[in-house]
């Protein structure tokens, strides 16, 4: 096993994998929206962007590790991996920004409860 010494930055960690073999959760959704083909073996049900990121063909899901082999190697094929990142980068441009969201709904609660004062 590697322990390391220092923090990793887990994004561009994630973004220069070749291939993600994850449990399950949010850093096997976050490698599959960063393009990087990603497979989870995790035994359990999935959550709801998991469902959707598997029907967009982002991640894949295991339950035997000879599944798992062969995905990975379909995954080293440099154009899966091109076609992944094209893919997932279409379908990340189509999501709202949760910050830039949240944002403007907190200005327009305020913008509204100070006009209503005036």
């Amino acid at each position: 096993a590697l322990v390391l010494e220092k923090t990793v930055d887990a994004v561009n960690l994630l973004y220069l994998a070749t291939v993600f073999v994850g449990g399950g959760g949010t850093m096997n959704c976050e490698a599959a929206l960063l393009g990087v083909p990603t497979i989870s073996c995790y035994p359990g049900g999935e959550t709801y962007v998991e469902k959707y990121l598997i029907g967009k063909g982002l991640l894949h899901k295991v339950s035997k590790s000879d599944e798992a082999l062969k995905l990975i190697e379909r995954f080293l094929d440099s154009r899966e991996k091109f076609r992944l990142e094209k893919k997932a980068k279409k379908i990340l441009n189509s999501m709202v920004n949760p910050a830039d969201f949240i944002a403007e709904k907190i200005v327009q609660v305020f913008s509204h409860e100070y006009s209503s004062q005036a």
